[in-house]
């Protein structure tokens, strides 16, 4: 089951699908579940560590790490990760790992 839902998400990556980019309508709807709204109630500072299960390419990460001390992700696909490290490439506070959680 793992190796279909890896490579479900690697495919995803071969054919550029990177939701940190998606159109404005499109965050839009998304920000609907975690837009600003979800990020305010974390009550995020320098004294907080974030752990995203599921981190993807980084959606939500390239909008909380610049917001606390340490981001941590997981994800299962290697590629996703490596895309996840591109987006949030200028962050110096995030460890991101493949594995399964």
């Amino acid at each position: 089951m793992n190796s279909e839902i890896i490579q479900h998400y690697d495919l995803l990556i071969d054919e550029n699908n990177d939701p940190v980019h998606d159109p404005k309508p499109l965050r839009d709807y998304m920000d609907k579940w975690d837009g600003q709204a979800f990020i305010d109630k974390m009550n995020l500072d320098k004294d907080k560590s974030v752990l995203e299960i599921g981190v993807g390419t980084g959606r939500l990460a390239v909008r909380v790490a610049p917001l606390c001390g340490q981001f941590y992700g997981i994800d299962i696909s290697t590629k996703t990760i490596d895309r996840a490290k591109e987006n949030l490439s200028e962050q110096t506070n995030v460890k991101l790992l493949c594995e399964d959680f």
